[in-house]
């Protein structure tokens, strides 16, 4: 083991290495205070972790008909491998006195338990976030252009929206590697030669890709096409396309890739879960395309039709690399269409057919849905850099300005959020709540209580309003305006809180709260008083790091109190 580490070049070492430290600060945001059954989420929108994957596999021995079918089960089943020395560690020392389904779920201290968890479940994204920069590094050099490897590696490396992905237990991040990973299988098969061996690897990958999340599914299509064709074209003469030495590599990555999507999706191992995941997603495209989708059909109509999506798609494409890292990507394309270079081209073809099959898929774009196409561009912008070292001075240093203004954008970009994730306003928030609040102190809140500031175990937790779903329209009306006002009348809390989360829509608020509540809880007419306000200003507000499509990190809370209640 240690002789074949000796033999890994130095600079994927040192890339890895640096890729990892970036990664780390802020890689414990978002993990649970779990001093109550109900704060067993991250903060994260669609991050089931700590205890959703433990879920998900015990589930399959056990199914309940309530479980999470949004994804394929991969990510699931690599986090929970990666839980079980420390799961084992618990048990052998006391920390884990059983498996239960019920708050404290077996732990002799959920709060250091669930905080433990969640911290491995973000170094399983970590380690694959390093995994996809070193992937666009091994690619360009499989292509014969370790410059081109090297600035696409960076350009990965400082890519703003992963400073979140890479740092949480969203699929995102670990799809995109997988995704990655398939990119570099794909440039040695062209750069290198067609072999089983590097099939495959590109058959595995593309197969965990989709095991973690479908979506990427379009990146992969001209992959086959180009790939038989390469195959064809370097046969020996005396090869013919029916004999096993042609078929072999082929067979292989075929078969190696059902393997892998079948057992990492779950299809083989508990098909009914799959066939229910596919079922939910079809309810979902349905309830899109009929409009009850609030918040997808929100989204879409913010962006207006088909140009308006399309630039929606460009927009996020440049959110991802900046601008300058994007017009390196498409200056990369052209250079390599007008040389003729139609192997580098078939490269990073995938990730320009994913982009423009993009407005087929769903009438709207939102950053993450971009997000597969990041290797290829990353690497399409390197190859950019590389072919412009070899026209002479000026296109060298032109090129070279420009790669230095993208990555470094981004990395201002990255450290903003960085910094917003460490000194999230909830952490603020939630001190200031633990010297407030007293025994049986009721707070009343909008929305899921994974949301909310950590709250000490006596702390009662209310909604004001039902929440059922991001996805559904909630009733904000004069009824539910009165009943709420009603509440807050005959029974007050002793404190309410009030956040938005992504189903806000740029609102200061939960979608479940009426906005004359808001309002009149704003001026003072339902006689409460806002007490408090946290949120963290930005470190570096002249960056103007693009939005997330989840703003959950560093969210405006509001608090407020009855006018004339007593203070501790």
């Amino acid at each position: 083991m240690l002789a074949a580490l000796r033999k890994v070049p130095r600079l994927y070492v040192v890339l890895g290495l640096v890729a990892f430290l970036a990664y780390l600060p802020g890689s414990w945001w978002g993990a649970p205070t779990a001093t109550a059954p109900d704060r067993k989420l991250s903060w994260g929108t669609d991050d089931e972790t700590p205890l959703g994957p433990l879920a998900e596999v015990h589930n399959i021995l056990h199914p309940k008909k309530d479980r999470n079918l949004g994804y394929p089960l991969m990510y699931s089943f690599t986090v929970a491998a990666a839980y079980a020395p420390y799961l084992g560690y618990a048990w052998a020392t006391g920390g884990l006195k059983g498996i239960s389904g019920d708050y404290p779920w077996g732990f002799a201290d959920p709060v250091a338990a669930l905080k433990s968890l969640t911290f491995i479940s973000h170094l399983v994204s970590m380690l694959l976030g390093v995994a996809m920069v070193l992937s666009v590094l091994f690619a360009g050099r499989a292509l014969g252009d370790p410059r081109a490897g090297l600035f696409g590696a960076v350009f990965m490396a400082t890519a703003y929206p992963f400073f979140y992905y890479c740092r949480t237990g969203n699929v995102d991040g670990p799809m995109v590697a997988f995704v990655a990973l398939a990119l570099a299988a794909y440039a040695a098969l062209l750069g290198r030669g067609v072999t089983a061996l590097r099939g495959a690897a590109l058959g595995a990958f593309m197969g965990f890709a989709l095991a973690t999340k479908e979506s990427c599914y379009s990146i992969f299509i001209p992959v086959v096409p180009v790939l038989l064709f390469v195959h064809w074209r370097r046969r020996a003469p005396d090869v013919s396309v029916t004999s096993w030495a042609f078929l072999r590599p082929v067979v292989v990555t075929a078969v190696v890739g059902v393997l892998a999507f079948g057992f990492g999706s779950g299809l083989f191992v508990e098909p009914s879960r799959y066939m229910a995941h596919l079922e939910f997603h079809r309810q979902l495209g349905q309830a899109l395309v009929e409009g009850h989708d609030h918040l997808a059909e929100l989204s879409a109509r913010n962006q207006g039709g088909a140009l308006g999506l399309a630039w929606a798609i460009v927009s996020h494409a440049a959110d991802t690399m900046t601008g300058p890292g994007l017009l390196l990507a498409a200056a990369g394309v052209v250079l390599l269409a007008a040389r003729q270079d139609w192997l580098r081209l078939a490269a990073v073809a995938p990730a320009l057919f994913f982009l423009a099959l993009m407005p087929l898929h769903i009438p709207l774009s939102q950053l993450r849905y971009v997000l597969p196409a990041a290797p290829g561009l990353a690497l399409a912008a390197g190859l950019a850099v590389g072919m412009a070292w070899g026209l002479g001075a000026w296109p060298r240093r032109v090129a070279v300005a420009v790669a230095v203004a993208a990555a470094g954008l981004n990395g201002l970009r990255a450290v903003d959020l960085t910094y917003a994730m460490i000194e999230d306003s909830r952490l603020a928030a939630g001190a200031w709540l633990q010297a407030e609040l007293k025994e049986g102190d009721r707070i009343d809140y909008f929305g899921g209580t994974e949301r909310l500031p950590p709250l000490p175990a006596y702390a009662r937790t209310e909604r004001a309003a039902p929440h059922l779903s991001a996805r559904k329209k909630a009733p904000v009306g004069p009824e539910m305006q009165a009943r709420i006002k009603e509440r807050w009348t005959t029974n007050p809390p002793r404190f309410i809180v009030v956040l938005p989360d992504h189903s806000s829509m740029g609102r200061p608020h939960h979608h479940t709260m009426p906005p004359a509540t808001f309002l009149a809880l704003e001026d003072g007419s339902l006689g409460y008083d806002r007490v408090a306000m946290f949120q963290t200003p930005p470190l570096l507000p002249w960056v103007k790091r693009p939005r997330l499509d989840y703003p959950m990190v560093n969210p405006p809370i509001r608090i407020y109190a009855p006018r004339g209640a007593e203070r501790p």
